[in-house]
């Protein structure tokens, strides 16, 4: 299952490939290599990694599973061992007081609340335009507001309002010097996986649809408190139609 972008390269290929987070992959490499001789460092989680070259050489080839029918397969998230907890696993309420400072392997389990529309900013200096979706996030501890770029907005379009649930690896804490205030980003070793399958993600999601539930409009009759018969054939007549109302 593809939880990263960044880390996907494909050396002289000759067509981009249409990447999203949640996509399930076949790869086959000839060159698979040891994660801890990374040029820029191991990723907490990953044993090997893989480099392609699906142009160049012919053992090389890659496929995007696009078929219903493994839209549920891979779902489980990595390290996850059944009827024990995520190692890692952090509330966001932890992990913006005080989880980010330094601590190994940090989990975030959360759920989207509300995508924000594209827009495109220009950075300081000569760093040009970038593009960006925020998307406000949630669990039963608080709600954030994160920042996707360029690469991964194809993939946040896709994900729905209360109901796409996502288990983020590593954030990144980046920290603004001049307002000396952090935010959780996506940085080289963040991965995402989309809607994974595991007692608190689907403990999250019934928590999600709860929500929606309290926050809906309609209000329920109450029967047995009010004689509607009476109200609307008694002798002191109080129930009426708006057609009625509309005509007197």
């Amino acid at each position: 299952m593809l939880t990263q972008l960044q880390q996907v390269k494909l050396y002289f290929a000759n067509t981009p490939f249409p990447f999203k987070l949640g996509q399930l992959v076949t790869l086959w490499s000839a060159f698979i290599s040891d994660a801890s001789r990374m040029e820029k460092g191991a990723i907490p989680g990953i044993a090997v990694y893989a480099s392609l070259f699906p142009a160049r050489v012919r053992s090389d080839s890659i496929t995007i599973q696009s078929a219903a029918s493994v839209d549920r397969i891979c779902r489980t998230p990595l390290e996850y061992n059944r009827n024990k907890p995520l190692p890692g696993l952090m509330t966001l309420d932890t992990y913006l007081k005080g989880g980010n400072d330094g601590v190994p392997g940090v989990k975030l389990l959360l759920c989207v609340k509300s995508i924000g529309v594209r827009r495109t900013v220009k950075l300081s200096g000569e760093g040009g335009e970038r593009d960006l979706i925020a998307v406000m996030v949630f669990d039963h501890t608080g709600e954030y507001m994160i920042t996707f770029w360029q690469d991964l907005i194809d993939s946040v379009r896709e994900w729905q309002a209360g109901k796409t649930i996502l288990l983020i690896s590593n954030p990144g804490w980046i920290v603004d010097q001049r307002y000396h205030k952090g935010k959780i980003g996506i940085m080289r070793a963040t991965m995402i996986d989309i809607d994974p399958e595991f007692p608190d993600a689907d403990w999250l999601r019934r928590y999600a649809v709860s929500l929606t539930k309290k926050e809906a409009p309609v209000i329920k009759f109450p029967e047995g408190i009010w004689d509607i018969e009476a109200s609307k054939y008694g002798v002191n007549r109080i129930l009426f139609s708006l057609a009625e109302i509309d005509e007197w």
